[in-house]
């Protein structure tokens, strides 16, 4: 009971502190619009819609992470599976932020742009953002390198793409990341100890390489 009560807590905690983020970045609105002009007004240019690449990539760096654990064990398979379905939930929890707060993209009321989304796509949080993060936990929390975090890097370009291409504010796209990274996280506590009996069930003697889930005690 007291390993159940300490993964609730956890799970809790990261939920909180995506809420605390979230909440602070609403109240930053008027800094973000003035640093988003400021950009906006600066020349600096990327290739338009370089996130969505980026999204490949990181999707890619998943599935990668995944294939490796398809000649170890069921109970990996299983791991895969939490770590997906953890992505689902942060996306969809991203989606519900979005038509709560319908706040208007900047390219809709600022820096008019034709390519911007249509009026009804809603600017925060940044969903590009928070799949992107979304992503780059489950990589970092499957894998057993440390050449994982780069996947974090990538989700941090595809976070300013976005600001740069107009079509978000720079608060959107921090409050995705704490979403993408804090929901994540919460589901992946959650599920890991839902799961863990099945898994030690499922578990072969020859698994020996472990995954960062693995460190965060729930599989006990």
């Amino acid at each position: 009971m007291r390993s159940v009560g300490s993964t609730l807590l956890r799970a809790a905690l990261w939920l909180v502190t995506g809420a605390v983020v979230v909440a602070v970045c609403l109240l930053g609105v008027g800094p973000s619009t003035t640093l988003h002009l400021a950009i906006a007004h600066s020349g600096i240019d990327l290739p338009y819609g370089l996130a969505d690449i980026l999204l490949y990539v990181l999707a890619g760096g998943f599935f990668l992470t995944a294939w490796g654990f398809r000649r170890v064990d069921l109970a990996r398979v299983l791991v895969v599976l939490v770590t997906g379905i953890s992505v689902v939930v942060a996306y969809a929890t991203n989606e519900v932020l979005k038509r709560l707060f319908a706040q208007v993209r900047p390219c809709v009321e600022l820096v008019v742009d034709p390519r911007c989304p249509g009026p009804d796509s809603w600017s925060f949080p940044s969903n590009h953002t928070t799949i992107a993060f979304a992503l780059a936990t489950a990589v970092v929390l499957m894998a057993v390198t440390r050449w994982a975090w780069i996947a974090y890097g990538v989700a941090a370009c595809a976070a300013v793409s976005r600001v740069i291409d107009g079509v978000h504010f720079p608060h959107d796209v921090i409050a995705g990341a704490a979403v993408g990274t804090c929901v994540t996280i919460c589901v992946v506590l959650l599920l890991m100890r839902a799961t863990a009996r099945v898994r030690r069930s499922l578990a072969t003697p020859r698994s020996s390489s472990g995954t960062r889930m693995e460190g965060l005690r729930e599989v006990d």
